[in-house]
């Protein structure tokens, strides 16, 4: 079974990220992670996720550091949760969302708070083209 290795962002400005088995990614001030806090340099720090193992290097310092299941990665301007989750759970979530999106909108009887707390579980990993990237 396969797995990826997810990075729920804390902030609602800043969508999460997924890193494949043996694949990277660099967080900091750049198009994908979209960090806009100065403070934070355009190549903060590197993920990289494999045979389970997430390993964090910060690009300025060289330091690593070993990652787990749960752990918060905080940074300037940024916090993120780590979860290690199987592909087939992510298939079974998307489909969740399809249809409950679908209910919400042939349904006028469920309160705002049930749509507000769902929603807010649920980020859009591409932009939306209304936004405005600098």
């Amino acid at each position: 079974m396969s797995t990826i290795c997810r990075l729920i962002s804390t902030n609602e400005k800043i969508p999460h990220q997924n890193i494949s088995m043996g694949c990277s990614l660099t967080i900091g001030r750049n198009r994908e992670c979209r960090i806009r806090d100065i403070k934070c340099s355009r190549n903060y720090c590197s993920i990289s996720y494999n045979e389970n193992q997430i390993i964090c290097k910060y690009i300025k310092t060289g330091l690593t550091q070993n990652l787990s299941n749960g752990h918060l990665l905080t940074g300037p301007g940024f916090q993120y949760k780590i979860v290690i989750i199987s592909n087939n759970n992510i298939n079974n979530n998307n489909n969740i969302n399809y249809q409950k999106n679908h209910s919400n909108q042939e349904s006028s009887q469920e309160s705002n708070d049930d749509i507000f707390s769902y929603k807010s579980l649920v980020k859009p990993l591409v932009s939306d083209s209304s936004e405005k990237s600098f």
